[in-house]
């Protein structure tokens, strides 16, 4: 599940907005969603791990199917953008769970620049 969100969070940097007018309305909202999603998983970690991460559900949910539980460090603390950065050779994120590993950087990163296409309008091919 993850390859398909991945594809299409990266990918949308992508179209062009004369292919797809809406494209930067529909990669803000996804990107918010994303936001709200992780960091609303990490509210539920909070009392356990005492501090507020980026944790995906779905990430969260492949470790439990991995055979970790649920306050497992490999649960919350395991990041899939990590994890590809780590096949493509750009280690020493793995294992990272501050709360700026590769994927956190990653997602504020994209947020910063799906903020500044959508609502000022920069950036945008």
């Amino acid at each position: 599940m993850h390859i398909p969100i991945f594809v299409f969070w990266i990918g949308t940097f992508f179209i062009s907005s004369s292919w797809w007018p809406d494209v930067f309305f529909w990669h803000f909202w996804f990107v918010i969603g994303l936001y709200v999603t992780g960091y609303g998983t990490g509210l539920l970690y909070f009392p356990y791990i005492k501090k507020l991460l980026f944790i995906c559900p779905l990430t969260a949910l492949t470790q439990r199917l991995r055979g970790y539980t649920w306050r497992a460090p490999e649960t919350w603390g395991h990041s899939f953008i990590d994890e590809v950065f780590g096949f493509f050779g750009f280690h020493g994120f793995e294992g990272n769970s501050s709360s700026f590993d590769a994927g956190s950087l990653f997602t504020h990163a994209t947020l910063v620049i799906v903020t500044l296409q959508y609502v000022f309008g920069i950036l945008v091919w």
